[in-house]
């Protein structure tokens, strides 16, 4: 059973100079014993003992409205401060009179699916359901699962970065697992090896299918390798592909939005199992999506 931690009320700093600020002082030392615990790869964490020892400061923003910035003043993950305050971009500060800094390095969840107000918060709680030893925090803007020194994962900090919305590529499923890169490899079929021009991004059948950018749907069939397909035409000469679909919900010539829900995942063609083989071209030349995913254009 998960254990319900609640903290008390905070102390407030007002400036981030410790010669200043005597709160500042403290929690900086706090965040530097606790880096030290929690950071040290030769000791496992303790998350119920990190949970009871956590302290939530309060600080009151000034001219300092950069988040990187705060992060870096405070020697703390800047995700460890995004995911308390439930920000889903770093822009989201300049409309914040105050900011919740944790003594602890490590992320905060939403405790339950309902609870999740972003893709983001979805997409953490998703990868993190199943983790037994979770402590849930209770802080005045919610309660969350707490995961002393865990940072972002590539996918978390691209969602962080670029979050679906702004105007950029964003990955067609919510939630997924990488089971194939972009690149040589040997394909699990044929056991050939050449190119791999995309990324399988594996989760269950039906999972929903969205358009990763703003276009026009190109090319609606089926393949003996790709399956079930889609092709969507953007702008900059740009195209992307889903391939291995169970149902296609989109037709030629549409004109979809980024986040459309265009199919469902499937196991069609060349495929060993329920996944999305998903593609980015500019120019007709294949691209690598997880380098461009949520890039501006």
């Amino acid at each position: 059973m998960l254990r319900v931690v609640s903290i008390p009320a905070y102390p407030i700093i007002k400036q981030l100079d410790g010669k200043k600020d005597d709160k500042f002082k403290q929690y900086t030392a706090d965040v530097q014993e606790a880096r030290k615990r929690v950071l040290n790869q030769t000791k496992p964490i303790d998350p119920q003992s990190e949970a009871a020892r956590l302290v939530i400061y309060e600080y009151k923003l000034s001219e300092n409205r950069d988040l990187q910035n705060i992060a870096a003043r405070c020697v703390i993950f800047e995700s460890s401060i995004a995911t308390l305050n439930r920000m889903t971009h770093r822009s989201e500060l300049s409309d914040r009179n105050t900011l919740l800094l944790p003594t602890i390095p490590g992320l905060f969840v939403p405790y339950d699916a309902n609870a999740a107000k972003s893709e983001l918060e979805k997409l953490m709680l998703n990868a993190r359901i199943d983790d037994k030893n979770a402590k849930i925090i209770t802080v005045h803007n919610g309660q969350f699962l707490f995961f002393p020194g865990e940072d972002f994962n590539p996918t978390e900090r691209a969602f962080f970065l670029y979050p679906a919305g702004k105007k950029g590529f964003h990955y067609p499923l919510q939630s997924f697992t990488v089971t194939s890169g972009f690149g040589i490899r040997k394909n699990p079929i044929t056991g050939k090896v050449k190119n791999h021009d995309g990324l399988d991004l594996a989760a269950p059948m039906g999972t929903q299918v969205s358009a990763a950018l703003d276009g026009i749907v190109t090319e609606v069939g089926t393949d003996a390798v790709y399956g079930n397909y889609i092709v969507i035409k953007h702008e900059g000469n740009w195209a992307s592909l889903y391939g291995h679909l169970s149902l296609i919900e989109t037709t030629l010539h549409a004109r979809v939005q980024a986040g459309e829900s265009i199919g469902r995942v499937g196991s069609t063609g060349q495929s060993t199992g329920p996944h999305l083989h998903f593609e980015l071209r500019q120019n007709g030349k294949a691209q690598d999506p997880g380098k461009l995913l949520f890039k501006k254009t």
